[in-house]
């Protein structure tokens, strides 16, 4: 039984060696990282509790079996409450770990998709108060800001996004949303075509750039990336309305 504990323990450490060595990793607690040292930790558990309930009563194993059925049960239906929604989970992440920006970001998430903006921008300020070169929290950040109406500072943040992150997507597209709410509908359109050359095969950013061709009313452009956006995605129907809005308007010209 003794050989038995020992391999348990050195089946632990030396699987989990694998990946905890000088070479630097980004997330150093992470669940998966133990899924295969674990079973060592089982092996050498087991092996103790059976060395050690060898010693008691039947009926004393019995109920120490059965507190720990018990208390196992309860926990595992506890915390199976909190990963029951994404804003439960995040919660508690950021109530037991409020010094870590990626939870401040998630719950922000978690809580815009509840409708619950002020909640949620308040939680990715305090992301980008605690990770500064987060672009994705200024993302989210100038998103919010864009739907609230504060287009200034919405931009501030996306453009802040695109500086730490150039490649991301959102960003610009966000970017180029605010502009052509204000009017800035050539910005727009730059931000869009960035955008587009990072995701060539989004049919939204194929609709969003006819959209603003309409606006200047450059309608012989605006079909051909309605047409695009509709051939890519065929399922929107706000694509081919556009698509047919965009012609009928060049055949009255």
């Amino acid at each position: 039984m003794l050989r038995l504990i020992s391999f348990g323990i050195l089946w632990f450490f030396i699987t989990l060696s694998v990946e905890s060595s000088f070479i630097p990793i980004e997330d150093v607690i992470y669940e998966h990282r133990v899924y295969l040292p674990s079973v060592g930790a089982f092996i050498a558990l087991a092996a103790l509790a059976s060395l050690l309930l060898r010693r008691l009563r039947p009926q004393a194993v019995a109920l120490a079996l059965g507190v720990a059925v018990i208390a196992l049960a309860g926990t595992t239906f506890a915390r199976n409450q909190v990963w029951g929604n994404h804003l439960r989970f995040w919660s508690d992440v950021v109530e037991k770990s409020p010094n870590k920006a990626r939870p401040h970001y998630n719950l922000a998430l978690a809580l815009d998709k509840q409708g619950r903006a002020d909640e949620a921008l308040r939680h990715a300020l305090e992301a980008v108060r605690l990770e500064p070169d987060e672009a994705y929290a200024f993302n989210l950040i100038g998103n919010l800001m864009g739907r609230a109406g504060n287009y200034q500072q919405a931009a501030a943040a996306l453009s802040e996004a695109i500086r730490l992150d150039p490649q991301m997507v959102g960003a610009h597209v966000n970017l180029g949303d605010v502009y052509r709410i204000n009017g800035l509908t050539q910005e727009a359109l730059e931000q869009y075509e960035i955008a587009l050359k990072l995701t060539p095969t989004d049919a939204d950013i194929y609709h969003k750039i006819g959209t603003a061709h309409a606006t200047k009313k450059d309608l012989d452009k605006a079909v051909v990336f309605f047409q695009c956006a509709a051939s890519i995605n065929p399922g929107r129907p706000e694509y081919r309305m556009d698509l047919q809005r965009a012609r009928g308007l060049l055949r009255n010209r």
